[in-house]
Protein backbone atom coordinates (compact mmCIF):
# COMPACT_ATOMS: atom_id res chain seq x y z
CA UNK A 1 0.00 0.00 0.00
CA UNK A 2 1.03 3.41 -0.85
CA UNK A 3 -0.07 6.81 0.18
CA UNK A 4 0.82 10.97 -0.83
CA UNK A 5 -0.62 13.79 -0.07
CA UNK A 6 -1.07 16.04 -3.51
CA UNK A 7 -1.78 19.86 -3.63
CA UNK A 8 -5.38 20.34 -5.54
CA UNK A 9 -5.67 23.80 -7.41
CA UNK A 10 -9.34 23.15 -7.71
CA UNK A 11 -10.33 25.17 -4.10
CA UNK A 12 -9.19 28.13 -4.47
CA UNK A 13 -5.59 29.73 -6.00
CA UNK A 14 -4.79 31.37 -2.67
CA UNK A 15 -5.93 28.66 -0.58
CA UNK A 16 -5.20 24.56 -2.60
CA UNK A 17 -6.87 21.94 -0.59
CA UNK A 18 -4.83 18.47 0.28
CA UNK A 19 -6.77 15.00 0.04
CA UNK A 20 -4.87 11.80 0.39
CA UNK A 21 -4.53 9.20 -2.07
CA UNK A 22 -3.59 5.63 -1.90
CA UNK A 23 -3.77 2.60 -4.50
CA UNK A 24 -7.16 1.65 -3.30
CA UNK A 25 -8.60 5.41 -4.17
CA UNK A 26 -11.33 5.00 -6.87
CA UNK A 27 -13.54 8.07 -6.24
CA UNK A 28 -14.19 10.86 -8.76
CA UNK A 29 -12.86 14.14 -7.88
CA UNK A 30 -15.17 17.08 -7.33
CA UNK A 31 -13.55 19.75 -9.66
CA UNK A 32 -14.64 23.21 -8.88
CA UNK A 33 -11.74 25.15 -11.25
CA UNK A 34 -9.65 24.01 -13.70
CA UNK A 35 -5.86 23.96 -13.28
CA UNK A 36 -4.25 27.33 -13.79
CA UNK A 37 -2.33 27.96 -16.49
CA UNK A 38 0.35 29.43 -14.84
CA UNK A 39 0.75 26.36 -12.93
CA UNK A 40 0.46 23.97 -15.72
CA UNK A 41 3.18 25.40 -17.80
CA UNK A 42 5.48 24.74 -14.49
CA UNK A 43 4.22 21.43 -14.30
CA UNK A 44 4.10 20.46 -18.06
CA UNK A 45 8.32 19.95 -17.93
CA UNK A 46 8.09 17.53 -15.48
CA UNK A 47 6.25 15.44 -17.82
CA UNK A 48 8.00 16.17 -21.09
CA UNK A 49 11.66 16.12 -19.51
CA UNK A 50 11.35 12.37 -17.92
CA UNK A 51 13.97 10.53 -19.16
CA UNK A 52 11.46 7.16 -19.95
CA UNK A 53 8.29 6.63 -21.31
CA UNK A 54 7.41 5.23 -17.82
CA UNK A 55 8.70 7.75 -15.52
CA UNK A 56 6.85 10.29 -18.17
CA UNK A 57 3.86 8.64 -17.36
CA UNK A 58 4.29 8.24 -13.55
CA UNK A 59 4.73 12.45 -13.65
CA UNK A 60 1.87 12.69 -15.94
CA UNK A 61 -0.29 10.71 -13.91
CA UNK A 62 0.75 12.72 -10.75
CA UNK A 63 -0.09 16.32 -12.34
CA UNK A 64 -3.69 14.28 -13.51
CA UNK A 65 -4.40 13.12 -9.75
CA UNK A 66 -3.31 16.32 -8.32
CA UNK A 67 -5.59 18.96 -10.52
CA UNK A 68 -8.18 19.66 -12.81
CA UNK A 69 -7.58 19.50 -15.89
CA UNK A 70 -8.80 21.19 -18.93
CA UNK A 71 -9.05 18.81 -22.07
CA UNK A 72 -6.76 21.62 -23.40
CA UNK A 73 -4.11 20.44 -20.54
CA UNK A 74 -4.91 16.25 -21.03
CA UNK A 75 -4.51 17.24 -25.23
CA UNK A 76 -1.15 18.64 -23.93
CA UNK A 77 0.36 16.30 -22.04
CA UNK A 78 -0.86 13.19 -24.39
CA UNK A 79 1.10 15.14 -27.05
CA UNK A 80 4.62 14.60 -25.04
CA UNK A 81 4.34 10.67 -25.69
CA UNK A 82 6.06 9.06 -28.66
CA UNK A 83 3.02 6.86 -29.43
CA UNK A 84 -0.62 6.65 -29.18
CA UNK A 85 -1.02 3.52 -27.11
CA UNK A 86 0.83 5.61 -23.88
CA UNK A 87 -1.27 8.59 -25.08
CA UNK A 88 -4.69 6.54 -24.87
CA UNK A 89 -3.60 4.78 -21.85
CA UNK A 90 -2.77 8.53 -20.45
CA UNK A 91 -6.29 9.50 -21.71
CA UNK A 92 -8.02 7.39 -20.25
CA UNK A 93 -6.97 7.94 -16.80
CA UNK A 94 -7.09 11.28 -17.10
CA UNK A 95 -11.04 11.58 -17.59
CA UNK A 96 -12.25 11.59 -13.72
CA UNK A 97 -9.68 14.25 -12.95
CA UNK A 98 -11.03 16.42 -15.76
CA UNK A 99 -12.70 19.87 -15.52
CA UNK A 100 -14.79 19.60 -18.90
CA UNK A 101 -15.34 16.47 -19.27
CA UNK A 102 -18.30 17.15 -21.81
CA UNK A 103 -15.42 18.18 -24.29
CA UNK A 104 -13.47 15.22 -23.73
CA UNK A 105 -13.91 13.95 -27.58
CA UNK A 106 -11.14 16.47 -28.30
CA UNK A 107 -8.25 14.62 -26.39
CA UNK A 108 -8.74 11.99 -29.51
CA UNK A 109 -6.27 15.28 -31.47
CA UNK A 110 -3.62 13.83 -29.91
CA UNK A 111 -4.04 10.42 -31.28
CA UNK A 112 -2.73 9.58 -34.79
CA UNK A 113 -4.44 6.38 -35.57
CA UNK A 114 -7.72 5.32 -36.54
CA UNK A 115 -7.98 2.19 -34.07
CA UNK A 116 -7.38 4.40 -31.05
CA UNK A 117 -9.27 7.18 -32.07
CA UNK A 118 -12.05 4.10 -32.26
CA UNK A 119 -10.99 2.43 -28.73
CA UNK A 120 -11.32 6.48 -27.21
CA UNK A 121 -14.23 6.96 -28.77
CA UNK A 122 -15.58 3.19 -27.03
CA UNK A 123 -14.03 4.35 -23.62
CA UNK A 124 -16.12 7.49 -23.46
CA UNK A 125 -19.48 5.44 -24.46
CA UNK A 126 -18.93 3.32 -21.50
CA UNK A 127 -18.18 5.74 -19.04
CA UNK A 128 -21.04 8.41 -19.93
CA UNK A 129 -23.52 5.17 -19.43
CA UNK A 130 -25.62 5.58 -16.11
Amino acid sequence: MWGFTITLWAQSADKPATHQHSAACTHKKICTEPMPEAAFSTELPAVSGASTASLMMSAAKRLAIANCLTTGQIREIMLQFPDDQKRLIFAKFAYDNTWDPQNYQNVGEALTTTGSKEELGKFLESVKKP
